[in-house]
């Protein structure tokens, strides 16, 4: 399975830089938000509830994808960065031109 998706446009922009990388998968993306759920720094990307399970010690949001990645980016260097996590979100919806521009050749279409 060595270099099956060595010609994808998605592995030359990750290649490139992170930044590379976020331009094309905000290209690819669509303009829905996903449920995300964000983390303070100091959690270290932990999700968690109080000891008494009353409350979440994570918040809940809608985001668009393009907004996320442009946050990572931000926090990239960052030494204790902020948790970022989305929900199962489907890749065919969320990201509607990746399939078409990285096909699976192994997959019959």
């Amino acid at each position: 399975l060595r270099g099956l998706v060595k010609d994808w446009q998605v592995c030359a922009a990750a290649k490139t830089s992170s930044e590379a990388l976020g331009a094309y998968l905000k290209g690819v993306a669509g303009p829905q938000s996903v449920e995300v759920k964000l983390s303070a720094p100091e959690s270290a990307g932990r999700y968690f509830y109080s000891e008494d399970m009353s409350k979440a010690a994570f918040g809940r949001q809608q985001a668009p994808i393009a907004g996320l990645i442009d946050q990572l980016l931000s926090q990239q260097n960052d030494k204790k960065p902020m948790g970022i996590y989305v929900d199962a979100a489907s890749a065919p919806e969320n990201f509607p031109g990746f399939a078409s521009q990285n096909p699976m050749t192994m997959i019959p279409s």
